[in-house]
């Protein structure tokens, strides 16, 4: 897709890749797509801290990409791994902070003030209630609702054939919507600047 760098690096947890950041992160792409969180809750790290991990990483993407957008993939499962409320939760939270223009230190507390002291950000809000910031839940293709088990994973963690098909479709969708609202907002901004250079160009 025209705007996207695949930038994966396998085996990481939120703290690790928290340490890479700068390192990691020196391309320009237009969408970033995080897909970790699995492997800390393998660790029986809590939901709080996962929690926090991921919305740092965020927060620490929109200041170094502002013009990108950043979408969280809900965290996946792992067959053997008894995390399921876990992981529901932490995916409930991700999505209430993507969707809603909240205060996130009215809303998470403690958990807030942990990501502001990490972050040295005075209104990380302002870089969360955004649609910069967007959640995609791939619970449905790797979740059996009905079983409540995992599904479509071919060793109990990593994604089946059928499983990549169907998430890669939809993140490709995903992708088209972003990028198509990027071009629409430049254009807006553009077309702005024009008349303000025409309003300009009339009082001279």
């Amino acid at each position: 897709l025209n705007g996207e760098l695949p930038g994966g690096f396998s085996r990481y947890k939120t703290r690790e890749k928290k340490k890479r950041m700068r390192r990691d992160v020196t391309a320009t792409p237009r969408v970033f797509w995080l897909v970790i969180g699995t492997n800390d809750l393998y660790e029986a790290c809590s939901k709080e801290s996962v929690l926090v991990g991921l919305l740092y990483l965020v927060i620490k993407l929109r200041q170094m990409r502002p013009d990108a957008t950043v979408v969280v993939n809900s965290i996946l499962p792992r067959e053997f791994q008894s995390n399921l409320d876990r992981r529901a939760w932490i995916n409930q939270q991700l999505e209430c902070y993507a969707n809603l223009p909240i205060d996130i230190g009215r809303m998470a507390g403690a958990s807030a003030r942990a990501i502001a002291a990490q972050s040295s950000l005075e209104s990380p809000e302002q870089l969360l209630a955004s649609n910069k910031f967007q959640f995609f839940d791939a619970t449905d293709i790797f979740i059996d609702n009905a079983l409540g088990k995992p599904m479509n994973l071919v060793d109990g963690l990593h994604p089946s054939p059928q499983g990549v098909l169907e998430w890669t479709t939809k993140i490709k969708e995903r992708v088209q919507e972003i990028l198509i609202i990027q071009q629409q907002e430049f254009d807006k901004k553009q077309a702005e600047q024009d008349r303000q250079d025409d309003l300009y160009d009339d009082d001279a």
